[in-house]
């Protein structure tokens, strides 16, 4: 079944696809002969694989086709691919912990991350989950999602704040 799955994909040939943004309709693409104009972008994979199976839909939400690995793919088209991804992914990494505390049982968590400070509220604990051995992603009430990559890489005040969480 997974031999049968894999062949139903289509994926996009990298030596003959290339990504642009026109001025008009914002990022494109080019198959071969074919082209796309106003093109999104998706992750099929975004919390375990950022860089490779990139859904590609043309603007009415029609796939078109998927990039198996962006790595493949000519420097413009990742440098273009990569920022849109960026927009659509804003998943900041969490760097330390300040402190979490615990109302009615909202926790809101002020932390330091790679973009600057941030104050979320987290509604449940199942809401902070391990995506890897130390790899967490924490869902805020509004739906944010933020990123702590390696648990060890934390000082020790934050792993203490942590450990009440998960």
């Amino acid at each position: 079944m997974c031999i049968a799955l894999f062949q139903e994909l289509n994926l996009l040939d990298p030596r003959v696809s290339e990504f642009y943004r026109d001025t008009a309709a914002g990022l494109s693409l080019r198959v071969g002969h074919e082209e796309w104009k106003g093109v999104r972008v998706a992750l099929a994979f975004p919390l375990t694989m950022r860089d490779r199976y990139i859904v590609v839909k043309d603007r009415d939400g029609k796939e078109i086709g998927i990039v198996k690995d962006l790595a493949e793919l000519g420097e413009e088209s990742q440098r273009v691919v990569r920022e849109e991804l960026a927009k659509a992914y804003f998943i900041p990494k969490i760097t330390r912990i300040n402190s979490i505390e615990e109302q009615f049982g909202i926790t809101t968590w002020k932390v330091e991350t790679d973009r600057g400070p941030r104050v979320f509220e987290v509604r449940e604990r199942r809401d902070v989950r391990f995506i890897g051995p130390d790899h967490l992603i924490i869902k805020d009430v509004d739906g944010n999602r933020y990123e702590i990559v390696n648990l060890r890489q934390l000082d020790p005040a934050s792993l203490s704040r942590l450990e009440s969480q998960i």
